[in-house]
């Protein structure tokens, strides 16, 4: 089926789907979370999940009461106005007919400030109801928890109820009830409705009664207890809010009496003193239920003082001006607080401890800021709210306002994630779709919370704040671009380059950056350019649209890897399947594993020297490149795809010409009638992979995915609990907020690859390698027939580590440890591993018996510059781009046996396909190496990023090494 082109069909049932994804993703799965929420804290309280359904119906039921409320205002205002053209209507339509009946109608609705889409929010209340169904719907009527609950004479609550029976048949007594309350509370609710809408209440009801008849006990008790406090709601309404005609109130507006001037302080001291509690607790050890209590509570308070100073300043505008300092920090402390709470709040207990005191710390700064110069900032304040009430009209505020603001948001919550997820798809476990509706409800929740600050600010604050988000939007969109800072490649959630993070040139950066855009804002103001501004900033925003939408759709395709809980993959016998008669050849690349590394693990665990049996150890091997970018062309194709000979050849395009290196070993093998299997092949895309050898492209490639493929079936055997997929959303949203953000903050949006506290612990880089090469022995077979040939990736030994030495299993937490002479404790942790996970598959291959017919390579890209060579080398590591030349090179050949040798002789990651062809005979395009004492090698030094190079070279430092490695006067730099 390889190649042939889907069916429109399919690609029309695929994209509704995703479509489908998206809605739900963005409507219906945050309020199925937070029901869920709702629905373990109430089973916790409870211990009883029917009791838990009717709190989840309570509390629903009272989240929903505002909107319920407005609705109800809206269909009051209507059926109101429509009570008083209906004499007028009457008479328009006995009298007249056609055209002149519709232009008196029409104008009989100017009149009254009526318009036919007003009768469109009568049905407003069932709307709001429909998204709440559905969460629920989707939560409770197959949830396993619920299986075996028995509640109220209901045996089983994820059954239909079956209470009744009659002739040996059951019928379910929950449905009729629930529809009987229904009816009562549509009769209740129905004595101020016309007769039509009392009958489409009638036929809902009933309608209702066929959807859920055969559906679970659990939601028929939610949703009749729904009805329940529905019927109550109405009662309610119908006693205290009788319909009536409206009338004119004939009190007067209500004017807040003047606080006393100590609440500025009351509000200042309460938010301090609930943050100074949290750090205490934190430090004498509180439960976890305490610490988010009090962060909770700190959260309420902060809210809560803001809302209310929001509706003072309302009320009070003539007290603007000296409370406009205190609006801001309560606003600032808003934002920020919403930024740290990215992450569920179940999280919190895990949060580093210099969180809270750093929390602490800042609140004291501030608050005693506030307190020396609490009359220089309300004139500052003050001077630049007069500038912005004077250079910004009223009307142009809201444009102004959502302008920047709306900039702001495409750059953290679209531009950013679609450029971020196109670099490498294959890593997010979730859909596009998906991923697009997390960050899209996030951008909507700060679009609309900001909506809401300047419809709650006073008028004369409202110019002010159309300006500060103007200069964001400006402020943003440089951090992104112009002063964006080069912090490396990201492996998993880790920054290779994190160390300009700390760097001193940060307050420099975010101080030109923020006097630039305030300059450039203030040139334009003054010279009434506002509109200008805010259009171009509009544009830009349409255009970093389009650009993420380019790079989404130019993004290397995902592959499907749906398949039952804990299944093994499909592809498992093909890639993991060997010959007992036929040759096989098998490249296991372990990534950034350091060759120098070698010895130590040896001589700590000299078991393994016997157990890879056959095997020859090249010490002195030196990687192409420090980077997989560089090394792997040339570990695939040969010294004709070192980076520098690459650049001497130049290429018309840099990724053709690396495809073609990517083809040239399966081309080779293909030709001979060998199967050919390729898994995790770095910068691989399976279209160009086919452009630039249709006969390679018939080999079977394995994308990344791959990496986590073998998880919920290693799991399973392990004993160990299902994880679910890692939401990576927030992540994305994090990722947006760093690049927006200045300099000086990042670090702490970063925070050692936790990014804002998005990453869990559940989630572990190693773990998927880790499952690979732990199951190798176990779904490997002997099946295969005729030659293979398997290239095998594994990021086992990458950055960043977490894996635990003793166990080999994942470990709790990710460390650091740096030893005396360089090397990384959990690197060597990890490598030690990877050579055990190694030993285990040779002990499977002699009992399977494809031990003596395979060709077994084992070699890395570069090493994790963690080297053991000397400090004469320290010149080499001070360069700009990272230096990591040593790697490892292990062989066995066919019929090879004893306990592992050692051989000296100069050797490069470049000669791997040369060590393949010598025992598979001769290849074309590949030249026999002559490892002799005066071989001359090629190290290139340069980024990882393919982004970073040109379209037909790499950008590039060169090193040519004559003789061994170890030594320094055996280096020399290639003049370029």
């Amino acid at each position: 089926m390889r190649g042939r082109m889907p069916r429109r069909s399919s690609i029309e049932a695929v994209n509704g789907c995703q479509r489908m994804d998206f809605l739900y993703q963005l409507c219906i799965a945050p309020l199925e979370a937070l029901m869920g929420a709702v629905l373990d804290g109430a089973f916790a309280l409870t211990g009883s999940w029917g009791q838990s359904l009717v709190l989840l119906s309570l509390a629903v039921n009272i989240l929903l009461l505002p909107l319920y409320h407005l609705a109800e205002s809206w269909q009051e205002a209507e059926r109101a106005i429509q009570l008083r053209m209906a004499a007028k209507k009457e008479e328009i339509r006995a009298v007249y007919r056609g055209r002149e009946a519709d232009m008196l109608l029409r104008a009989l609705y100017r009149l009254h400030g009526y318009s036919p889409f007003m009768a469109l929010r009568a049905g407003a209340g069932l709307l709001i109801q429909v998204p709440f169904f559905l969460a629920a719907y989707h939560l409770l009527n197959t949830s396993p928890v619920f299986a075996g609950q028995s509640f109220c004479g209901i045996a089983d609550l994820s059954l239909p109820d079956g209470l009744l029976s009659c002739a040996g048949m059951t019928f379910n007594l929950l449905p009729l009830l629930m529809t009987g309350v229904n009816l009562i509370s549509s009769a209740i609710y129905a004595a101020r409705l016309s007769r039509g809408e009392r009958l489409r209440l009638y036929a809902l009801a009933a309608v209702f009664l066929l959807l859920l008849y055969a559906s679970s006990a659990a939601l028929l008790v939610y949703w009749t207890c729904n009805n329940i406090f529905s019927a109550g709601k109405n009662l309610a309404y119908g006693r205290l809010l009788p319909f009536a005609p409206e009338k004119k109130s004939a009190c007067p507006a209500f004017v807040p009496p003047r606080p006393p001037r100590f609440l500025d302080c009351a509000f200042g001291l309460a938010g301090l003193g609930l943050f100074a509690l949290v750090p205490a607790w934190a430090r004498d050890a509180a439960g976890p239920g305490t610490v988010q209590l009090l962060l909770a509570g700190a959260a309420a308070a902060l809210a809560a003082a803001f809302i209310l100073r929001c509706l003072y300043l309302r009320h009070r505008p003539d007290r603007m001006e000296s409370a406009l300092p205190l609006f801001l920090a309560l606003l600032g402390g808003a934002v920020l607080l919403c930024l740290w709470q990215v992450a569920p709040l179940k999280r919190i207990a895990t949060f580093d401890g210099w969180f809270f005191y750093r929390c602490r710390a800042v609140i004291v700064a501030l608050a005693a800021a506030w307190i020396c110069g609490r009359e220089p900032l309300c004139l500052l304040f003050a001077r630049l709210g007069l500038f912005c009430e004077r250079t910004i009209p009223e009307r142009a505020v809201p444009g102004f306002y959502l302008s920047g603001l709306g900039l702001a948001a495409i750059l953290v919550f679209w531009h950013t994630p679609a450029d971020l997820y196109a670099s490498d798809p294959e890593v997010f476990p979730q859909t596009l779709s998906s991923l697009l509706a997390g960050t899209t409800l996030r951008a909507c929740v700060f679009l609309g919370g900001a909506a809401c600050v300047l419809r709650l600010a006073p008028a004369r604050l409202r110019p002010f704040l159309a300006g500060a988000a103007l200069w964001i939007g400006l402020a943003a969109f440089a951090f992104v671009f112009p002063a964006a800072g080069n912090y490396g490649l990201m492996d998993g959630f880790i920054l290779q380059e994190p160390a300009l993070l700390s760097s001193r040139l940060g307050p420099l950066a975010d101080a030109a950056v923020a006097l630039s855009a305030l300059a450039l804002l203030r040139l334009c103001l003054l010279r009434n350019k506002g509109p200008v501004l805010a259009g171009l900033l509009q544009g830009a925003g349409l255009a970093l649209l389009c650009l993420g939408a380019y790079a989404l759709r130019e993004a290397p395709p995902v592959e499907e890897r749906t398949r039952g809980e804990g299944a093994l993959p499909a592809y498992t016998d093909s890639l993991l399947g060997f010959s007992r008669h036929g040759l096989n050849t098998v490249v296991l690349m372990f990534d950034m594993f350091t060759g120098g590394h070698l010895e130590r693990i040896l001589a700590e665990e000299p078991e393994l020297a016997r157990r890879l049996d056959g095997f020859v150890w090249f010490p002195d091997t030196v990687s192409a490149g420090p980077a997989t970018l560089l090394s792997l062309p040339s570990l695939l194709g040969g010294e004709e795809y070192v980076p520098a000979a690459v650049n001497k050849r130049r290429p018309a395009s840099l990724l053709e010409d690396m495809h073609r290196a990517f083809a040239v070993l399966p081309e080779i093998f293909i030709a001979r009638g060998a199967a050919v299997s390729l898994a995790d092949v770095d910068e691989l895309r399976p279209s160009l992979f086919r452009r630039a050898s249709p006969l390679a492209g018939r080999a079977e490639v394995v994308g990344k995915s791959f990496v986590n493929d073998f998880v919920p079936y290693w799991r399973r055997e392990m004993g160990l609990a299902s994880l679910r997929p890692e939401n990576l959303a927030p992540f994305l949203v994090a990722v947006g907020v760093f690049r927006a953000a200045p300099w000086t903050i990042r670090r702490h949006i970063y925070n050692n690859g936790a990014w804002m506290n998005t990453t869990s612990t559940e989630y572990n880089p190693t773990e998927g390698p880790l499952a690979l090469v732990r199951l190798l022995p176990e779904i490997s077979n002997a099946e295969g027939r005729g030659d293979t040939f398997k290239y095998i990736a594994s990021q086992l030994t990458h950055f960043p580590w977490q894996i635990d030495p003793a166990t080999c299993l994942p470990g709790p937490e990710r460390t650091l440890t740096r030893l005396p002479d360089g090397a990384i404790a959990e690197h060597l942790a990890a490598e030690r591993c990877a050579l055990r996970g190694v030993a285990a598959w040779a002990d499977w291959m002699k009992e399977a018996g494809v031990y003596d017919n395979t060709q077994w390579i084992v070699v890395s890209d570069h090493d994790a510059g963690d080297n053991t060579l000397g400090p004469e080398f320290d010149d080499l590591r001070r360069l700009p781009f990272t230096w990591r030349p040593h790697a490892l090179l292990l062989l066995k050949s066919r019929q090879s046996r004893g306990p592992l040798r050692r051989d000296e002789a100069p050797m490069s990651t470049a000669d791997v396909p040369a060590l393949i062809c010598r025992e598979n005979g001769p290849c074309p395009g590949i030249p026999e190496t002559d490892p002799g004492p005066g071989r001359v090698r090629a190290h290139s030094i340069g980024s990882g990023g393919l982004r970073r190079h040109g379209e037909d070279r790499f950008n590039i430092i060169t090193f040519r090494v004559n003789g061994s490695m170890f030594r320094r006067d055996n280096w020399r730099r290639e003049e370029p």
